[in-house]
This record gives structure tokens, sequence and C-alpha cells, in this order.
């Protein structure tokens, strides 16, 4: 996009160099170089624009792949821990466990 509004620019100006060569047969065309070398610098605007929002996207979809890896290791303890106090109540004659703090490795 970038590349393309450059090229654009250049014709701009060298169809304005063109219209003053022309004098006052160039003065439309003048214009319309005008409007082109307009039209290349909203073209530049939202191009940054364009990527700007991008790069804002991917920063947050970055943060949020963290935010999923952090939320599924809070599962996996949190499942690893149900399993545990689930085995102590299961067992807890043959393991001695009268306390759910009994049953844990650490």
């Amino acid at each position: 996009m970038f590349e393309i509004t450059a090229q654009t620019n250049i014709l701009s100006i060298n169809a304005s160099i063109e219209a003053a060569r022309a004098g006052v047969h160039g003065k439309g065309f003048a214009v319309v170089a005008n409007e082109v070398r307009n039209l290349t610098e909203q073209g530049k605007k939202s191009a940054k624009h364009i990527q700007e929002t991008i790069s804002v996207i991917l920063a947050q979809t970055h943060n949020l792949v963290n935010v999923v890896n952090n939320t599924n290791m809070v599962n996996y303890n949190q499942k690893n821990a149900v399993s545990q106090i689930s085995s102590c109540f299961l067992n807890r004659e043959y393991l001695g466990c009268f306390r759910a703090n009994d049953c844990f490795d650490g």
C-alpha cells in the first residue's frame, strides 16, 4: 500500500510539472494532479492507520494467548487438586487420611 501511494505521489508531481509547462492550457490538468496528490495523502494515512490497527490486534492476540495459557495451567492444577481430594475421600480408611491436607504431597 505504501509503495502504491509513493508511486501515485510521483505521478501527481509529474502531472503538476507537465501542467505547469502547458501553461493556461494545463490548468484543468493541474486540478486533477492536485486531487491525485490529495488522494495519495489520504491513502498514506489510511495505510498507516491499518498498519497501526493490525499491530494493536497482534499485541492483543499475544496477550490473549498468554491469558489462555495461564488459565489452562490454573485449570490443570485445580483438576489435580480435586483428583487428589477425591482419592483421599474415597480411600481415607486405607490411606489413614482424616484431613484433606494429609493427602497432598506438598
